[in-house]
């Protein structure tokens, strides 16, 4: 398994976004994701000062579902493969 890492919240949910998911409602300091295309596909990242811990980006990457492991070059954002190297497997 590859060591990912820390990023922040805030990083992790311009990833997300990316990715087509948008945020559907905040609750104290965690935002709620979700993806238009699939219902079932949300995730919730907290949005607290500093970094993650190394774990929890990995999990939530694995919540969202498996993708290719790269931002598609026609993705919103002008996202670039790098971007988002991080969060996949």
């Amino acid at each position: 398994m590859t060591r990912l890492p820390s990023v922040t919240g805030k990083e992790l949910i311009a990833v997300l976004r990316r990715l087509g998911f948008v945020v559907t409602r905040v609750k104290g300091s965690h935002h709620l994701l979700k993806h238009p295309d699939n219902a079932r596909l949300r995730v919730t990242v907290p949005f607290h000062r500093g970094d993650l811990d190394r774990r929890t980006p990995r999990s939530i990457v694995d919540q969202a579902g498996t993708w290719s492991g790269r931002i598609p070059a026609d993705a919103p954002d002008n996202a670039r493969e790098a971007d988002c190297e991080f969060a996949f497997k």
